[in-house]
């Protein structure tokens, strides 16, 4: 299995300013967007991006919610491996790196977390305290 890895990043631009962004990046909703009527307002995109480096596709998730006046964008990307032992070469990284690199050339945004290998068995590390009230 590839490396999965994680970005959490946080802005004080609007829930829908980013959501505009994002929806204008097409390696970050290539594949599906959903927008969920709820409070906190949440998106979720759903992206592919070839990496030639590995030969492969790599996947990524975009979460992105309003939190007490801010919003929280979560990315994950995975797959991307190759060969027997699945190498990724850093794609993961690059790829979730690259949303929240996009979103930075049109509003003020900043990286707060990255998990390298990112898995279900380091859920807990995917908040950040904003999260937990």
């Amino acid at each position: 299995m590839a490396k999965s890895h994680m970005v959490i990043a946080v802005s004080q631009a609007g829930f829908d300013s980013v959501v505009d962004v994002l929806r204008r990046m097409h390696e970050a909703v290539s594949v599906h967007a959903e927008y969920i009527n709820s409070s906190p307002r949440t998106a979720i995109f759903i992206g592919e991006k070839m990496f030639f480096r590995t030969g492969s596709w790599a996947s990524a998730v975009t979460i992105v919610k309003e939190v007490q006046g801010r919003v929280v964008v979560k990315v994950i990307a995975t797959g991307g491996g190759e060969g027997l032992l699945n190498l990724g070469w850093g794609a993961n990284k690059s790829y979730a790196r690259s949303i929240i690199e996009f979103i930075a050339r049109s509003l003020p945004i900043k990286i707060v977390k990255e998990i390298n290998d990112y898995n279900i068995s380091k859920w807990r590390e995917a908040f950040i305290p904003e999260e937990q009230t």
